[in-house]
């Protein structure tokens, strides 16, 4: 279930209704967008009026985001590469890297996992994969994985928020994946 849509300040009688129809799903924003009726639904009509709107729900997976999963066994992490990956019309190749979560953000300090796969450029809706070959970290500790693109020689991994404009992250932090 996506949302719940109560109706609005019934007047106990349960004349007032909402209704939702006609979804849509922006894949490049990541957003679902549904059409919503407010409305009285007997008489006499109560003190306010009928509304239309456009509810918007934000936060799923956009266009250009490489989203990974996690199979434990046998340990892989995958990825359907994306129609655009990270922004760019494809990818050449990717690299993946881990560190630990106590270093997340900081990403001079991750290490190569797997780098330059798969062994041709891969196509929109490919399924890639890399085997996790770290080992079960200790209670309290975890590990993270980021995964970066390259297209014709420009790599690009992520976003990140400052001072409320989204940018790309700066690829000339991360390790030389070997």
């Amino acid at each position: 279930m996506l949302a719940y849509l109560a109706e609005r300040c019934s007047a106990g009688d349960g004349a007032d209704r909402m209704e939702a129809y006609g979804g849509a799903f922006d894949r490049i924003s990541g957003h679902y967008l549904i059409r919503a009726y407010s409305y009285a639904a007997a008489a006499p009509p109560p003190p306010y009026e009928s509304v239309r709107r456009i509810m918007h729900f934000a936060g799923f997976a956009t266009l250009f985001d490489v989203l990974q999963t996690y199979t434990p066994a046998p340990a892989t992490i995958g990825f359907r590469v994306p129609y655009m990956p990270e922004g760019m019309p494809a990818a050449d190749h990717f690299d993946t890297y881990w560190g630990d979560l106590s270093t997340v953000g900081t990403w001079s300090q991750a290490y190569g996992l797997q780098c330059h796969y798969p062994a041709a450029p891969p196509a929109r809706g490919d399924y890639v994969t890399v085997a996790d070959t770290l080992p079960t970290p200790q209670p309290g500790h975890g590990y993270y994985f980021v995964t970066s693109a390259t297209y014709q020689g420009q790599t690009r991994y992520g976003k990140k928020t400052s001072g409320g404009k989204l940018s790309g992250r700066d690829p000339a932090v991360l390790p030389n994946c070997r």
